[in-house]
């Protein structure tokens, strides 16, 4: 696999990523929401994982701007890869109106970072639909303005993943009838045995994630669910894993 190839794979691994309004319904009920990342952290990632260095470049062409991203390889050789930006012309929805310029060239850049797999894993992961009030900002289940989004959705969709049900309640059992003691006493099986507290689970790393995160685009997504039971993982990378087993 060349230098390139190799930036690519890793440039499509998930990073964090935030949560905004995309847009609402008719009513202003409902709020559909969506998962993104800014420039600011598209230019860390590409610090993080370009380790010869890369660059950026703005050309407008009919009205419209492109930006041009060049990431430098181990033998003074490079590859470019570019694409084209464009701003949300209706005011109330776009926060970067009066800077139609900026905010063009930085849907360019994003869009740019695309083509090298930053954020790629964004476009497999669904929208979420919330209650919203008339100006078109979320509500928590008490009715109150949520004031940061992506803390709030993270944590609601983690919930179902880290919530377990309560242990069933035995029936108290009925006194048997007397039986005549058997012949051979049964072995006791696992289940007679007393609780024991579980064993602590073990910390998960960045290398065990990554190797998660490998194992789900191999087509191993059971396997992957099955070995999170046994790490003690922080929100973030739950968050994570549970995008991608979707």
């Amino acid at each position: 696999m060349s230098y390139f190839k190799e930036i690519v794979e890793k440039l499509k691994e998930p990073i964090p990523y935030q949560w905004r309004v995309q847009s609402t319904n008719k009513d202003k009920t409902r709020a559909q929401c969506t998962a993104y990342i800014d420039a600011r952290q598209v230019m860390d990632r590409l610090d993080e994982v370009c380790e010869y260095g890369w660059s950026s470049s703005f050309e407008e062409v009919a009205g419209g701007v492109f930006c041009r991203i060049t990431i430098f390889g181990p033998d003074r050789d490079f590859c470019s890869r570019a694409d084209a930006g464009n701003r949300v012309e209706e005011k109330s929805t776009d926060q970067m109106y009066d800077q139609g310029y900026k905010a063009t060239a930085s849907d360019a850049f994003k869009r740019a970072a695309v083509q090298w797999g930053v954020g790629r894993f964004l476009y497999d992961m669904d929208h979420v639909w919330l209650p919203c009030n008339q100006y078109g900002r979320v509500l928590n289940e008490r009715g109150e303005e949520v004031r940061d989004l992506t803390e709030y959705v993270n944590n609601r969709k983690a919930k179902p993943a880290t919530q377990s049900a309560p242990p069933k309640k035995e029936a108290p059992k009925k006194e048997a009838t007397p039986t005549p003691a058997p012949t051979v006493t049964p072995t006791p099986a696992p289940t007679d045995l007393p609780p024991q507290d579980p064993a602590p689970k073990k910390k998960l790393d960045q290398k065990t994630l990554d190797a998660m995160v490998k194992a789900i685009a191999d087509g191993k997504a059971e396997e992957v669910k099955k070995a999170m039971d046994k790490y003690d993982m922080t929100l973030q990378q739950r968050t994570i894993l549970n995008a991608l087993l979707k």
